[in-house]
């Protein structure tokens, strides 16, 4: 009853766990293995993908086209696919490009919609800050591309949740096609790498919290029980398309999921789930989840690191070597490296 990461088997509920945004470092062996290590303890997991790739991810050169971009992925990372289990064929995979991209439906709003034509945005300077100016984004559709793509905005903000709402239509079609349905839902970001092995959902006071989130940027995971995630899935882009969210389309605020109805504070996942960003160097152990466990997530991160770092310290000299040295630090007791 005890599965590979050392964690007991929960298989009383079923779990989907929806990977949106860009792909970066998604493929990458240490990122693919952790994440396979910290949900081996859910036998009844699907994993849903909603991926936005650039041309720049295609290996064959030059400027490409999105969809060459998307069938070099298929044919690069076969195997990193196969380990998320994700597929297009099997509803469960779904590359999303400017033709689906939330800006698009925007500006297709803004020809019919009077709540759009009449919405004025507030601009979001540096640090995040809110503008005092404001702008008629109708008017503006150069405007609006850009800050579809700047860290930080509003749009970009809009675009993360417009992909949420993708995977919660994969969701929802699984859901129809099989005659089930979900019990819990996790969002992440396709460049986390977790740390360490995901908790038991028993351990979130779903009563008192109907949804998880990371505590500094609100939108790297996000955890719900399935009749509280609607507003990730879809009633949170629903409101931002149809210019119903208001001026800032839920960024600025004192909680970005207010607008999905998720009113008043949430529950926080530091402490949690520990994991970290990673970037082409490796992880961010600087950016990793802060809580109670601080001391515990920067140490498996570290370790992450030195075994990325010094292959001689891992003994990766190999994919397969490294991928073992990350399996063999999300199992370890983590207790053996706290630091007093």
């Amino acid at each position: 009853n005890i599965a590979s990461n050392g964690h007991p088997f929960e298989g009383g509920y079923r779990l989907a766990v929806c990977l949106s945004g860009h792909v970066r470092t998604m493929m990458e062996p240490a990122v693919s293995v952790a994440y396979q290590e910290a949900f081996a303890h859910f036998p009844h997991l699907t994993t849903f993908a909603v991926l936005e790739v650039d041309a720049a991810h295609a290996k064959t050169g030059g400027k490409e086209k999105r969809d060459d971009a998307q069938k070099e992925l298929h044919s690069h990372y076969t195997q990193g696919l196969a380990r998320y289990t994700l597929s297009i064929d099997e509803g469960t995979l779904q590359f999303v490009d400017h033709g689906t991209s939330f800006v698009s439906e925007f500006l297709k709003n803004c020809q019919v919609l009077k709540s759009c034509q009449q919405l004025m945005i507030r601009m979001i300077g540096p640090g995040g800050h809110l503008s005092k100016f404001e702008t008629h984004a109708c008017r503006n559709k150069r405007l609006v591309e850009e800050m579809s793509h700047m860290k930080e905005s509003v749009f970009n903000w809009a675009e993360q949740v417009w992909k949420m709402a993708w995977c919660g239509k994969l969701v929802y079609a699984w859901e129809d096609r099989h005659a089930t349905r979900f019990d819990f839902v996790i969002k992440s970001r396709p460049d986390i790498v977790f740390l360490e092995p995901f908790p038991s959902l028993l351990k979130f006071n779903f009563q008192k919290h109907p949804i998880y989130v990371n505590r500094v940027t609100e939108d790297h995971v996000y955890a719900c029980p399935r009749e509280h995630c609607n507003g990730i899935l879809s009633e949170g882009a629903k409101a931002q398309v149809n210019c119903s969210a208001g001026p800032t389309f839920g960024f600025v605020s004192e909680h970005k999921m207010g607008f999905m109805g998720y009113h008043g504070v949430p529950g926080y996942l530091d402490g949690l789930v520990n994991f970290a960003l990673y970037r082409p160097s490796g992880p961010v152990c600087s950016r990793v989840a802060r809580g109670d466990h601080l001391v515990r997530s920067e140490a498996q991160c570290s370790r992450l690191e030195w075994a990325l770092k010094d292959s001689n310290k891992a003994n990766a000299s190999t994919d397969e070597d490294l991928e073992n040295a990350v399996r063999e630090i999300i199992r370890t007791d983590p207790s053996e490296y706290f630091l007093f």
